[in-house]
């Protein structure tokens, strides 16, 4: 085989968010502008918002925006998470900027034509029904309204619910565009081969029209607030005749603020973030009760939450829900040691360091420390914060995580759940729809 050449890359990320009060510390409650932004009612807003923006914007209707794009052979994405929007372009070098105008095109020129609109609410409402349909993400979408609250902003998934999507019209489209998608607190990241100058001399031409007002009638915003959450809950989705069970656990962390940035990963490399961590030696290596069982820390600008998930084999979700219950309290029990300490640092300083290795792997690390107003200076600490860490700092975070409430969500066979519940003395579960937004009665289950 011949090899071939390695093209220069040129890639470009812009986030919206709201402004910052200063580094890890988002203005409470103002300018939101990712899916914590989505009014009741019309969950997930802020993301179809986003995905409308590259069906059609400027001279170019859908097709020929496409067409402009694969011209270039440039890719071209747009999202919204909890706390911002972001729309990403990849393209060679040689084409940036081409690629640089379509990408402004979108977020200024969007036009949200009704045809579209409707072809992308259909798409979209056939991707809601598969998710509806998934395991996994039921666990995610019901533990976070119990976890939160039903009305907090961060209760509802990203890509909202079949009966808000289809709720939401050309009208408040266009309004939330302009109340989403304007330049106050927006950062464009540029990672890639090229000459500085020419490059930001473009994007000040191109983006020189964006207008910083925002929408006469804003959105209705949600109240913000961390979840206030003070006993244990079990929350369950009835699903008859499934071979397995989705278990999730959700428990209290801090928000995105700076605070205990180094503990929380070398926690959750030693407790079910790695390989070779607790939970994936207990319950696969040990037990095999599942192929891979996992956790990770989400912290978001207003609240954040430790995850510990697995799916398992149904007739041992008694057994495998005792041993995440015992790896959690083992967190106390046995508190992590210098090895699994050492061990964690070296693991996760070799992932952070590979990151650096691809465009996007750079992009990503530095629109974690741009969504949440930290200094680049901040992403250089990082190596010195995790090598510097201490024992005794992991295992005091260990302890609080230990004895902490959690919000157990699960999907499964419901009289095999109630049974490994009362076996174990867990709270009395609550049983739910799909998204968590009804409770489902005994004829149901």
């Amino acid at each position: 085989m011949v090899p071939q050449p390695e093209l220069p890359l040129f890639t470009a990320q812009l986030i919206v968010q709201g402004p910052n009060e200063g580094p890890g510390r988002p203005t409470r409650g103002r300018d939101e502008r990712g899916s914590a932004a989505d009014p009741f009612g019309h969950e997930g807003l802020a993301a179809f918002t986003a995905q409308l923006l590259l069906e059609g914007c400027g001279s170019r209707d859908a097709l020929a925006f496409a067409d402009a794009l694969d011209l270039l052979g440039a890719s071209l994405g747009s999202a919204a998470t909890q706390d911002g929007s972001t729309i990403h372009l990849q393209c060679l070098s040689r084409f940036a900027a081409q690629g640089l105008e379509l990408m402004a095109s979108a977020v200024l020129e969007a036009r949200f034509e009704e045809a579209e609109i409707e072809r992308i609410r259909a798409q979209w409402l056939g991707a809601l029904a598969q998710r509806d349909d998934d395991p996994r993400r039921i666990t995610r979408s019901i533990g976070a309204r119990v976890f939160f609250g039903a009305e907090h902003p961060y209760a509802h998934p990203e890509d909202g619910y079949a009966e808000s999507i289809q709720s939401i019209d050309q009208a408040l489209l266009q309004r939330a565009h302009r109340q989403l998608w304007h330049p106050q607190g927006a950062v464009l990241l540029l990672t890639g081969e090229f000459a500085p100058e020419p490059i930001f001399s473009l994007v000040e031409a191109l983006f020189s029209t964006w207008d910083a007002g925002v929408a006469a009638q804003p959105l209705a915003k949600r109240a913000v607030s961390r979840p206030s959450f003070q006993r244990s809950q079990v929350v369950v989705h009835p699903r008859r005749a499934l071979s397995q069970t989705q278990v999730r656990f959700m428990l209290p962390a801090h928000p995105r603020n700076g605070v205990m940035e180094s503990e929380y990963a070398l926690l959750n490399a030693i407790f079910g973030g790695a390989f070779t961590s607790r939970l994936m030696q207990n319950l696969r290596e040990d037990k095999g009760l599942s192929y891979g069982a996992s956790s990770a820390v989400v912290r978001w600008a207003h609240a954040g939450y430790w995850l510990a998930s697995a799916s398992v084999d149904a007739q041992e979700s008694e057994l495998a829900l005792r041993e995440f219950l015992y790896e959690i309290q083992r967190l106390k029990s046995e508190p992590p040691s210098a090895e699994e300490l050492e061990r964690a640092k070296t693991t996760y300083l070799s992932d952070w360091s590979q990151s650096f290795e691809s465009h996007n792997g750079m992009l990503a690390q530095l629109a974690g420390m741009a969504r949440y107003g930290f200094a680049p200076e901040h992403l250089a600490a990082t190596a010195g914060q995790i090598a510097e860490t201490s024992l005794e700092q992991v295992q005091a975070l260990a302890e609080s995580l230990a004895t902490a409430p959690y919000c157990l969500s699960l999907v499964g066979e419901p009289a095999s759940l109630l049974e490994a519940l009362e076996a174990l003395q867990l709270p009395e579960p609550l049983f739910c729809d799909a998204w968590g937004t009804k409770l489902v009665g005994e004829a149901q289950r």
